[in-house]
């Protein structure tokens, strides 16, 4: 159960404030699309959202999370009031104060607790400041879902995701996230379409052998539904990106992606750009994590 204090409407304006005042540095400026036109807001004229407005969002919100000695995946900043919606698939109980910030990833990117000799799990935010996870008291996972919620200290606001509601087949669909890469962090943000929502369970028929040596598509199971991996879209994605956010066309986060549709090789020394061999891949709806 998540329970919240009450904030004022003071409060909440002098957040939206210095929230504006954050990604108008983080977007060179187009904060008036960027944030006035869409972050905090519950009205938006989506004639005004292009796809440098939600670059721009996905810049502002995507987190890197490290840990244990590698990069180990990607997360977006959320409101604590809009983690309410999602208290039902937590066993723990989440306070939510004006002093932290809230990240939502997949469970698999925090999903091991570090050893004594290894490093614990950093968060680095989009203005580059690095903040330090304690694994037992920051991180709350839900029970089935692959999901996880990490919280930090921060007397910064930072700017959340405005939560969307369920997508539809063929839709256009915008992935961020962090790129494993092992000489420098590389931000990777594309554009891809809705290929499937999955409404009840249906084994996948594909056979691993009839696939390239070099690209396997991989089998979607019983586990992979039961998490909640349910939405299937093209853009590409690679190691790094688990837990980072899928934008509709209006800016708004519908799903976190965490599972790839297809395996291939690739050369995390220089990190080429990706490509359809890294498509296909699954993400858990928002709408299933408020719902269900």
């Amino acid at each position: 159960m998540v329970i919240q204090k009450q904030f004022s409407r003071f409060f909440h304006n002098a957040f939206l404030a210095v929230i504006t005042s954050l990604v108008s540095m983080t977007c060179g400026g187009r904060q008036a699309d960027c944030l006035s036109s869409k972050l905090g807001q519950s009205e938006v004229d989506v004639s005004a959202i292009n796809e440098t407005t939600i670059h721009c969002i996905a810049e502002s919100t995507t987190v890197l999370i490290s840990g244990r000695g590698f990069i180990v995946g990607s997360g977006v900043l959320v409101s604590g009031s809009d983690i309410n919606m999602f208290s039902h698939h937590f066993e723990q109980e989440l306070e939510i104060t004006p002093d932290k910030a809230y990240i939502l990833t997949s469970g698999h990117v925090v999903g091991i607790a570090p050893g004594k000799l290894e490093e614990p799990y950093k968060v680095v935010t989009p203005d580059s400041k690095t903040y330090k996870i304690d694994y037992l008291e920051d991180i709350y996972k839900a029970r089935y879902l692959d999901i996880a919620i990490i919280e930090f200290d921060s007397k910064k606001a930072y700017p959340s995701v405005v939560l969307g509601a369920k997508p539809q087949v063929e839709e256009t669909v915008y992935v961020a996230g962090w790129k494993d890469c092992k000489e420098e962090k590389i931000f990777e943000f594309n554009k891809g379409q809705i290929q499937k929502m999955k409404e009840v369970f249906k084994e996948s028929s594909v056979n691993l052998l009839d696939s390239p040596k070099d690209s396997i598509n991989l089998k979607y199971s019983k586990i992979d539904y039961a998490e909640g991996y349910r939405l299937q879209y093209s853009n590409y994605t690679i190691r790094g990106m688990s837990g980072g956010p899928v934008f509709n066309v209006s800016g708004d986060l519908i799903a976190i992606h965490g599972k790839p549709g297809k395996y291939k090789s690739y050369q995390y020394n220089n990190c080429p750009s990706l490509n359809e061999e890294q498509s296909e891949n699954w993400g858990i709806l928002i709408n299933t994590l408020k719902n269900n």
